[in-house]
């Protein structure tokens, strides 16, 4: 790790004397919370908040309630959940992680787990929320999933609650904290945050009945198309650990030879493979269709990694029995690429049509003339508008020469 992350976070202590610091006898948590100005926090200001702490912890243990945990949690959102917070081991942080402490002996000893894991809940998506920070993303985040039932409450949790968590990562902005810590660095503790604290307990093995639910599958479909984005919104070197993000999101489906948009039956000794519906491919190609069209898309690994996810696709349909189901999607999505001008400028991005079509066997298309009659006027579209013609090279003609074949048959 960089130099300017040697010193060690200190943490408070239950007293052995059980004796409050004067000032404080008679306050709550929040009201401790609130004597500080984490933002501008010194190193004083950290030994007075632990000192207060250590000095009114059994108090704190023995009255506290849900009530007061919701105040001092929602007095510790205020002063800590908010883009540029002081990195990690900085006082602030290491303030931080002491209230988290004391607010995890409290709850385990005086508020019900239900309780415990609707407020933590809260502040969990606040804390996402700064990005997170490496302050949030290498220590805060993770002691909040340590408290009691937080981790067994995301592996479980779905309907509203679970959109708002997706929706909260979705949303996701990079914030730069140079000088003060290696962008590196700050990659690293941000990626170890979404996968094994965030997507990691999403997609828990105990989890996978849950995530073939149609409406969570799609979301996760979202999500996955979300972090393929962020390639280009994020630094370079933010580049490996999102990689590594899209892997832990597609290893909740990965079983038995199923996939994200594949699904794997067994009956005696034969497999069949299938697509899991025309909803999931349909949020998938608007996924990817946000990707390509967004403002900083074209990074080489970006690139490299949406015509991959475009290709997976394109061949799980060609594959299909049903193709023509989807059929309408695969042309649109083509339609909407070839009209952009990022296909103008980044090529790639529609050459996985190339192999799509080229190996369609000629039996596809005595069966299912559709694919001809739909497929011909939105090539002539294509070539009728700008900036199509950049991007459509021999084979699209290629391919409308011998879809004209067939035509003419009919």
């Amino acid at each position: 790790m960089s130099s300017s992350e040697e010193s060690e976070p200190s943490a408070w202590q239950d007293s052995d004397d059980d004796e409050d610091d004067g000032q404080d006898s008679n306050l709550e948590l929040d009201g401790i919370v609130n004597k500080f100005n984490f933002r501008k926090a010194t190193s004083d200001d950290e030994y007075a908040l632990q000192s207060s702490l250590s000095g009114s912890s059994r108090r704190l243990i023995s009255k506290g309630n849900a009530e007061n945990v919701k105040r001092a949690v929602a007095a510790l959102q205020k002063q800590i959940c908010y883009k540029g917070f002081p990195r990690r081991r900085t006082p602030a942080c290491n303030m931080a992680n002491c209230v988290v402490d004391l607010l995890d002996k409290i709850t385990e000893k005086r508020v019900p787990k239900e309780e415990t894991r609707k407020i933590m809940f809260e502040f969990l998506l606040a804390c996402i929320s700064t990005g997170p920070s490496s302050s949030h993303a290498s220590e805060i985040i993770q002691k909040v999933m340590d408290m009691k039932g937080m981790t067994s409450y995301i592996n479980k949790l779905g309907g509203p609650e679970l959109t708002r968590l997706l929706d909260t990562i979705k949303a996701v902005e990079f914030t730069s904290e140079k000088p003060t810590i290696d962008i590196d660095d700050q990659a690293t503790y941000w990626g170890d945050c979404m996968l094994h604290a965030l997507v990691s307990n999403i997609v828990n093995r105990e989890a996978k009945k849950r995530l073939n639910d149609p409406v969570i599958h799609g979301e996760m479909v979202d999500l996955h198309t979300s972090f393929l984005r962020m390639m280009g919104d994020f630094p370079k070197a933010f580049s490996g650990d999102i990689k590594r993000v899209l892997r832990g999101i597609q290893n909740g489906y990965d079983e038995d030879g199923s996939n994200m948009l594949e699904v794997v039956k067994k009956s005696k000794d034969k497999k069949k493979t299938s697509l899991r519906s025309k909803e999931i491919v349909e949020r998938q190609f608007k996924g990817l269709k946000e990707v390509v069209l967004s403002e900083k898309f074209g990074r080489k690994e970006q690139l490299e990694r949406t015509v991959e996810e475009i290709e997976r696709t394109l061949r799980a349909i060609r594959e299909t029995p049903e193709i023509m189901e989807f059929w309408d999607s695969v042309i649109q999505f083509m339609k909407e690429l070839a009209l952009s001008e990022k296909c103008a400028k980044y090529p790639d991005v529609i050459k996985p049509y190339k192999y799509f079509f080229g190996n369609l066997e000629e039996k596809r298309f005595k069966k299912n003339p559709e694919l001809v009659t739909k497929w011909i006027p939105v090539f002539g579209q294509m070539l009728q508008k700008s900036p199509s013609s950049k991007c459509l090279e021999s084979w699209a003609f290629s391919t409308a020469t011998r879809m004209a074949d067939y035509w003419v048959q009919q």
